[in-house]
Formats: structure tokens, sequence, C-alpha cells
């Protein structure tokens, strides 16, 4: 039977034989989401590459990140006066702001920074067009009943999740005697999934000759 959020939180409780009084299901809910965060805010697996559009809109430079936006990969357009694709280039906020000191200067967009919880491109776009986003995000909390209560990486890789979310439990109950023997096998876990996400990139390619010539 596949895992969800339910069984995983069923299985917390299993494995220290605790009640819902010493160990509440909210509680376990709130580790599973707090170990999902943090290996997503620590790796670039998979599970959060994310792809989607965003209308620029003439005259208008700046637009809220998506809510859970971690970092982007690239972004593209097609000009859809000539029909050719443009990849943004990322600056920094202070080589972004002596590129385009004025705001209301309008051009065909070459650049973007991130500052804060905005997306600003530059120059400021003058035409309406398609941005096309691949970035990684922080995966939605999972929560009770179906879609919500499983994902991608519940699917694949539950263990990682599993043992990290043991190894806070018996920090949380002052388990001492399991601490450095879960948290050792969430890190070994932890760290295959880790490899064969990055296998994974570099796998299905065509060979590249390295002889001279």
């Amino acid at each position: 039977m596949a895992e969800t959020f339910e069984t995983l939180k069923a299985k917390l409780g299993d494995w220290f034989g605790v009640d819902t009084a010493r160990l509440p299901d909210s509680v376990r809910g709130d580790t599973i989401n707090l170990i999902q965060r943090q290996i997503m805010r620590r790796h670039d697996l998979r599970f959060g590459e994310t792809t989607d559009t965003l209308a620029l809109v003439a005259g208008t430079g700046s637009y809220t990140l998506p809510t859970l936006w971690s970092r982007p990969l690239n972004l593209w357009y097609t000009n859809p006066s000539t029909n050719s694709v443009t990849s943004l280039q990322r600056q920094d906020r202070d080589e972004f702001d002596l590129l385009y000191p004025d705001t209301t200067d309008t051009g065909t967009p070459l650049n973007y920074t991130v500052w804060g919880s905005s997306l600003i491109i530059g120059p400021t776009p003058d035409q309406n067009i398609t941005l096309n986003r691949n970035y990684y995000a922080i995966l939605t909390d999972l929560a009770d009943v179906s879609p919500n209560n499983t994902n991608d990486f519940v699917a694949q890789a539950w263990e990682v999740l599993f043992y990290g979310s043991l190894a806070y439990v018996a920090r949380y109950m002052l388990e001492d005697s399991r601490i450095a023997v879960l948290e050792a096998k969430f890190l070994e876990l932890e760290a295959d999934l880790v490899s064969e996400h990055r296998r994974e990139r570099s796998s299905g390619r065509i060979p590249q000759s390295q002889e001279p010539g």
C-alpha cells in the first residue's frame, strides 16, 4: 500500500509506542512537513522542479514571486515581434539598478533580479510578453485527505521523510538513546536521495568526444 501523510503520522506513533496525548497528531504532521521543507531547502531535488508562465505587461517591471519560490533556474521568452528566443540574465540588485536606474524607461527585457518577494525585469517591458519560468519551489505542506496527503516526495522517498521525522521526534520526546542512530540513518537516506537526483541529471545525455580536433 502506498504511503500517505496519514500513514506516516500513524507510523511515527507506532515506532515510539505513544498515544495521541504524548505525541499529538498535529505535532506528527508538523514534524513531517518541517522535515520536507528542510530537505527541499538544502538540496535541488527534482521534486521541486517547477515550470510556469508569467504574463509580463507593457510598462510594468515588478512582479510578485510565487509563494513557494526557492530559486530560479532559467527564465526565457519568445519575442512576439521577432519570434526570437531570449534568455534573461540574472543581475545582483546593485548591478541591476546601475543598468536600469529609471524604471519608466521601457525596452526589450534582457535581465532580471530577485529582491525580497519580487521578480524585477529590466528594462521594463515595452510590450506584453509571456515569460517562461523554470525554478525550484518548496513543496506545499502535506495535509489530510487526498489529493493533499501525498506528493512525489512521499510516493518515491517516503523513508527519507520518515526517518527525518523519527530523529526529530526522538529529540522532542527526549529519547536520547535513539537520537544518534535515527539521525545517522536519516542522513544516510538523505545522501542516497541527493545522489540519485544528481546522477539523474547526467543520465541520458549523448557522450561528447574529448579527442582534440
